[in-house]
C-alpha cells in the first residue's frame, strides 16, 4: 500500500503547492472541503502511484489538466465543487481504471469527451 495524505475537512488556504509532485509513491491524496485556490499544479501528475485523487470542496479554478490521463492507476477522481473551466479533457479516456469521476458543481462546458467509454466506470 502506498502513502496515504488525508488532510481533507479543514481550515487550509492557499495554493496546492508544486511540491506535492515529488511524493511518488502517493496512492490517495484527500484536500477535500478546504480553502485551496489557484490552479490544479500539474507536477500532481508525477504521482504515478496515485489511485485516489480528490479535491472536492475547494476554490480550484482554471481547466481539469490534459495531463490527468497520465495517472493509469487513478480509480477515484472528485473535483466536485470548484470553479473549474472548460472542457473536460478527452485524456480522461487513459484512465482505464477509473471507476468513479465527480466533475459536478464547476463551470464546465462543452461535450463529454467519447474518450469516457474507455474508463472502466
Amino acid at each position: 500500500m502506498g502513502l496515504m495524505l488525508e488532510l481533507g475537512n479543514n481550515n487550509l488556504v492557499g495554493k496546492i503547492p508544486d511540491g506535492i509532485g515529488s511524493l511518488s509513491m502517493l496512492s490517495t491524496l484527500d484536500l477535500r472541503n478546504n480553502s485551496f485556490t489557484g490552479n490544479i499544479p500539474a507536477t500532481i501528475t508525477n504521482c504515478s502511484n496515485l489511485q485516489i485523487l480528490e479535491l472536492d470542496n475547494n476554490n480550484l479554478v482554471g481547466k481539469i489538466p490534459d495531463a490527468i490521463g497520465s495517472l493509469s492507476m487513478l480509480s477515484i477522481l472528485g473535483l466536485t465543487g470548484n470553479i473549474l473551466q472548460g472542457g473536460i479533457p478527452p485524456e480522461i479516456g487513459c484512465l482505464f481504471r477509473l471507476q468513479e469521476l465527480y466533475l459536478f458543481n464547476n463551470s464546465l462546458t462543452g461535450n463529454i469527451p467519447a474518450t469516457i467509454r474507455n474508463c472502466s466506470m
